[in-house]
């Protein structure tokens, strides 16, 4: 009698076939039903068992989110760029001549005094639109302020740039040209 063997099991019936020491023309014994049930209980494939599926409530994923390493590394980045970024982007101080820092504000204040300019001059630079009215000033009256200016003296044909605490920062000649001078006035603000 001969049990029909599954497929998984004939290279064990193979084996043991081999195993039996016979002359080449005998055929080995059928397998016994016993021995057969045997092989197959203990090596037939066990049914896999798939873990049922936990349903999570949305604050459980919510904490499950929060507690992994990489929004950690994520929420501190976004805080140090929110934190930097407005740092890096003011533009209050401004790094002047030689390294010196003024103050933007100081700078956009800065007066441009002209002292024995020809007469059409200070129109000029007014009609210019590189300079604001208050800032442009004729006469020594303003030369005395603390503030950061630029000297526009004809009496020496320079122009100056001092700084908040009267130091010259920035020396230029006069251009020969009347039509050259608003951009060397802006030139000297530049240093401020």
């Amino acid at each position: 009698m001969k049990a029909e063997l599954p497929e998984n099991l004939k290279s064990t019936a193979d084996l043991l076939s081999e195993s039996l020491g016979h002359h080449a023309s005998e055929k080995s014994p059928a397998i016994p039903n016993e021995l057969l049930g045997d092989l197959m209980d203990r090596y037939a494939p066990a049914p896999s068992a798939q873990p049922a599926a936990e349903k999570r409530s949305w604050f459980q994923a919510a904490q499950s989110f929060f507690a992994r390493p990489a929004f950690g590394l994520a929420a501190t980045a976004a805080v140090i760029a929110l934190i930097a970024v407005p740092t890096l982007m003011k533009s209050d101080y401004l790094a002047g001549f030689r390294g010196a820092v003024t103050s933007q504000a100081d700078v956009e204040s800065a007066a441009i005094i002209l002292v024995g300019a020809p007469d059409g001059t200070l129109e000029i630079l007014q009609y210019s639109g590189n300079f604001e009215d208050k800032a442009l000033s004729a006469g020594m009256a303003a030369f005395s302020s603390n503030s950061p200016k630029v000297v526009v003296d004809y009496n020496s044909a320079t122009i100056l740039a001092i700084d908040g605490f009267g130091q010259t920062v920035f020396t230029l000649e006069i251009p020969e040209s009347q039509s050259d001078l608003p951009d060397a006035v802006a030139i000297a603000l530049s240093y401020l």
